[in-house]
């Protein structure tokens, strides 16, 4: 009966989605150029929580948001 919620049928496809971008990502680039942007997810949580949940944005979470990115930088250039 879970399976029917229009919920859970979301979160499967979004899972599903997922897989299949994954897996595009994968034939266009190598694993050590694409495995980074994984990261970029903590950047979008931190961002979507303050518009949707009016979390603060103090200067932790700058800190850390500045060295994902730049370790995403650093990580895609090959330095």
């Amino acid at each position: 009966m879970i399976f029917t919620k229009p919920l859970v049928i979301s979160c499967v496809l979004a899972t599903i989605l997922a897989s299949i971008s994954w897996m595009g990502a994968l034939s266009k680039f190598d694993l050590s150029y694409a495995f980074p942007f994984i990261s970029l997810n903590f950047v979008i949580v931190i961002s979507l929580s303050m518009v949707f949940f009016n979390e603060p944005f103090n200067w932790p979470k700058i800190i850390g948001t500045f060295f994902i990115c730049t370790g995403i930088f650093i990580t895609s250039k090959g330095i």
